[in-house]
């Protein structure tokens, strides 16, 4: 399926970006905010899939140990030509030990979301990148900035204290959106509006809940709450959130990046996983992933 396939070339190309202020300083896709992020404020009404993963909140509050292969991952992306000229992560502007957010739009475009410091730094980032022949030239847009990767079909763009990386499915190195495709998307998630997709009440009732660790595609949306080296999982209602061990690794389990290279038993197994296992194997996919020399599209 296309969205298999987007996800997981998009998880080098999109992570790549972001790693330059995370992984760095040693720490990628765990631990930010202590009160609830604003970050997924940005999220269309009409996604079709949505995660988010609340790091601090994690970091403060689970009690559970560091993923295994953490270490390792940052290891392996630190070592990425890519990163060489950057001394300090705190001149990239992205917000260390951000949330990420991740949704696929009704436009069949795959977008990481991170938080901003300040928009200043990460301009001059962006200018870096065009001397180095790693992006064109920034567009500036009304309501937000944006810069298309050379040979690339991924564009990062930010404004309003929000980063995001774009990697459209139906864009390719021989065919490329037009302008007005590639900026009424943008545009849609940098609208300013309070009108998208976190507004929904079964989505809210996970916050409600404290969870961490939130998903969606397709069906309720499904979250996990860390607390003391144990989780609780629960599924999404209007009415408020139940718990749901089985519909929560099932939504988890369907967004892995190698879930179309895992064999049915293996499908059937993740069934049974909590959401700590669940929270290793996320790691391990990414891991295998880059160290298999997936440094691009």
């Amino acid at each position: 399926m296309a969205m298999d396939k987007g996800f997981r070339r998009i998880v080098l190309s999109l992570m790549t970006l972001v790693t330059i202020s995370v992984i760095t300083v040693g720490a990628y896709l765990y631990f930010n905010f202590k009160s609830r992020s604003s970050l997924p404020v940005i999220v269309p009404e009409d996604v079709r899939s949505f995660m988010h993963f609340q790091t601090r909140k994690m970091r403060d509050e689970s009690g559970v140990k560091q993923p295994a292969y953490m270490d390792s991952l940052i290891q392996l992306i630190a070592k990425a030509p890519l990163f060489s000229h950057v001394k300090d992560p705190a001149e990239t502007g992205i917000s260390l030990y951000s949330d990420i957010v991740y949704f696929y739009t009704k436009e069949h475009s795959h977008v990481i979301a991170l938080s901003l410091n300040t928009e200043q730094r990460f301009s001059r980032l962006l200018d870096t990148l065009k001397k180095q022949g790693i992006l064109g030239g920034q567009v500036i847009k009304p309501t937000y900035n944006y810069a298309k990767f050379v040979d690339l079909p991924l564009y990062v763009a930010y404004k309003y204290k929000a980063m995001v990386l774009v990697r459209p499915t139906i864009e390719s190195r021989e065919l490329a959106l037009s302008t007005d495709e590639i900026e009424s998307q943008l545009a849609k998630i940098f609208s300013g509006k309070s009108t998208g997709y976190i507004i929904g009440k079964s989505i809210q009732s996970l916050y409600d809940k404290d969870c961490q660790w939130l998903a969606w595609k397709g069906d309720r949306p499904v979250g996990l709450a860390y607390e003391n080296g144990k989780v609780a999982a629960f599924e999404g209602f209007d009415e408020g959130a139940q718990p749901n061990l089985s519909g929560a690794m099932d939504v988890l389990g369907s967004m892995r990046l190698a879930i179309r290279d895992t064999s049915p038993e293996k499908k059937n197994a993740l069934k049974t996983q909590n959401g700590i296992e669940m929270l290793h194997v996320y790691f391990k996919d990414i891991f295998d992933y880059l160290s298999n020399a997936n440094y691009g599209y």
